[in-house]
């Protein structure tokens, strides 16, 4: 099976889980008294559909401007590029620190129903997102980095503590460092027809 098919076909099982796990956990905390940690998340999450299109805008305007005058200007079309994919990026490792962050307070009394609520709801919007344009394998691409980051990163939080800056740069570094061995990896082993690399919202 080519890694573009499997690509997308990981995506329907990755935001059930995550839908799953938002329900249990959230409904877990809810029941312990925590739904003032919940209900921002919970909220973004119904409102994704308005939200995350006007969040992810300036990626999707430079990377159509980037299409524009990639013949004519191609330097401007490569920075163009490079501007949309750090926003991404970055966009991401905010987002998903927010829901994790929003468990802080949660996290010496139900550590388990914490960790699964903070991650889930951080990636849950973005991949009903790329539900809506499979062949953007450049997106699904950055939510399944998105999940292992926030994995990564809520470990830490749990067991080390870290402040919530740290915990941003640590989110954004590994992030840009998975991004980078993407794009390495599609410039040698993938045909261009097998891969989209422009975000769409």
């Amino acid at each position: 099976m080519a890694f573009a098919t499997v690509i997308r076909k990981s995506l329907t099982p990755l935001i059930y889980a995550n839908l799953a796990a938002v329900v249990i956990a959230g409904g877990w905390l809810a029941a312990q008294g925590y739904v003032s940690h919940i209900w921002p998340a919970v909220i973004a999450l119904i409102f994704s559909p308005l939200i995350l299109p006007l969040y992810l805008f300036p990626a999707a305007f430079f990377a159509g401007m980037m299409q524009v005058v990639s013949l004519a200007y191609p330097r401007l079309s490569k920075f163009m590029a490079l501007f949309s994919t750090l926003y991404m990026v970055t966009a991401f490792a905010l987002y998903c620190m927010g829901t994790i962050y929003l468990m802080y307070g949660v996290m010496g009394r139900e550590p388990l129903a914490a960790f699964f609520f903070g991650v889930a709801a951080g990636i849950a919007p973005f991949a009903i997102l790329a539900a809506k344009d499979r062949d953007n394998l450049f997106f699904t691409g950055l939510v399944w980095m998105a999940k292992l980051c926030s994995l990564a990163v809520m470990s830490l939080v749990l067991l080390k503590n870290i402040a919530p800056w740290h915990g941003f740069w640590i989110f954004w570094c590994l992030m840009a460092a998975m991004v980078g061995a993407q794009a390495l990896y599609e410039k040698i082993f993938l045909k261009k027809t097998d891969t989209a690399v422009t975000p769409t919202v």
